[in-house]
């Protein structure tokens, strides 16, 4: 790779980068992601009207299945999937057979 000479340094470095597998950085994040983010009532409620009496919902990209849990307390059949293995490991640990799965 030629660089132009007035470029900085920095610059030259990016192709020397090191690569970094995206999920590693989330599932990194997923044991602290519910104390970071939390599940705030409104979505759980919003979520709460719009599921018929009897009806089911799916979470796509569901983290660490916060909404599938908080759902399926009510007695909602709620399941999710997340494509980050440490996110649905977190799930795993706080939901019921495979509530949430690893998926795209």
């Amino acid at each position: 790779m030629t660089r132009d000479q007035n470029a900085p340094d920095s610059l030259a470095r990016i192709g020397e980068a090191p690569k970094v597998d995206p999920s590693s950085v989330w599932s990194a994040l997923a044991d602290a992601w519910e104390d970071l983010f939390p599940l705030r009532e409104p979505r759980t409620a919003l979520c709460r009207t719009l599921i018929a009496p009897g009806g089911a919902f799916l979470d796509a990209g569901c983290g660490t299945g916060a909404l599938v849990r908080a759902l399926w307390q009510d007695g909602i059949d709620a399941l999710g999937f997340d494509l980050d293995p440490g996110f649905v490991e977190v799930a795993s640990r706080t939901l019921p057979g495979e509530r949430v799965v690893r998926g795209d």
